[in-house]
């Protein structure tokens, strides 16, 4: 039997950034109340 081998797999995990359309819809719905959410997210991300 062959000897057994370590093998190290590194994953670099990010992320892409924010998904405005669905925050769109719903600060639609919630007449702007989730803008201050959306607004919160989007500022450290850009």
């Amino acid at each position: 039997m062959a000897p057994q081998q370590d093998v190290q797999v590194n994953v670099i995990a990010g992320r892409r950034g924010v998904n405005h359309g669905p925050h769109l819809i719903l600060t639609s719905l919630t007449c702007g109340l989730r803008a201050i959410v959306w607004i919160t997210v989007a500022i450290p991300n850009s």
